[in-house]
């Protein structure tokens, strides 16, 4: 579980650092170039959702956040998992929903700074981190499941 600690406030860490450093030094709106070809830096305020869905429902946004994450930990706790990639896998998840609705309660707003070229929506490591740590625990446990 230590690991689990590590990783889960590691991302809360590094997304708000990054949050924080686009908010001080990057116009709203303002698109940034970087070294490779494909990434582009700019500063969004998503009042909503993923892709901005659900914009102006931050109160609601937060009350599911709140109810999804304590779940969440319920449940690992609860079920007393080993398995490390498991794990650091669902403390990325974590981390990062903590760091967006961290955001939602003291911006009102989860800030994001990631556009990828190939990939429209303007992102954060926090939006990574939940699906990248979510899609890899879904495998996992699929894997194990249906044995492929």
């Amino acid at each position: 579980m230590v690991v689990f600690a590590i990783i889960l406030i590691s991302v809360f860490i590094i997304d708000q650092i990054f949050k924080h450093f686009i908010r001080l030094n990057v116009n709203y709106l303002e698109i940034l170039d970087t070294f490779l070809p494909f990434l582009k830096i700019t500063y969004v305020k998503n009042k909503g959702a993923a892709f901005g869905s659900m914009a102006g429902m931050r109160v609601y946004l937060i009350i599911f956040s709140i109810f999804v994450i304590t779940i969440v930990i319920y449940y690992i706790f609860r079920s007393n998992i080993k398995n490390f990639y498991v794990l650091i896998s669902a403390a990325a998840a974590l981390g990062g929903a903590i760091s967006n609705l961290y955001d939602r309660i003291f911006y009102g707003f989860v800030t994001d700074y990631i556009k990828l070229t190939f990939f429209p929506p303007v992102c954060n490591v926090a939006d990574y981190c939940i699906c990248l740590g979510t899609a890899f625990v879904l495998i996992f446990y699929l894997r194990k499941r249906y044995l492929f």
